[in-house]
């Protein structure tokens, strides 16, 4: 039940992303799916060594996902296109 309420809701942020923003947001979707893949691997972790393996995770995808769509001090976004 986590991993639908995961999958759910990141879900539908990195799509209100997309929609406003025009911005596909791979760090969330890559989240998502390692969260899913340690809900299940790790059904007999501790709850405390689950929730802090779940905070870095999300921590990393912000971390990443900032340094993407946020300006540069010349005010363009740092997007890593390769089209001309």
């Amino acid at each position: 039940m986590g991993a639908v309420g995961f999958v759910l809701y990141f879900g539908s942020m990195g799509y209100a992303a997309r929609r406003s923003h025009g911005i596909i947001t791979y760090e969330r979707f890559i989240a998502v799916a390692l969260i899913v893949a340690l809900l299940f691997i790790g059904s007999n972790i501790s709850g405390v060594v689950l929730l802090v393996a779940i905070d870095l995770i999300l921590l990393t995808a912000l971390v990443l996902e900032h340094r993407r769509f946020e300006p540069t001090p010349t005010g363009a976004p740092e997007e890593t296109s390769t089209a001309t």
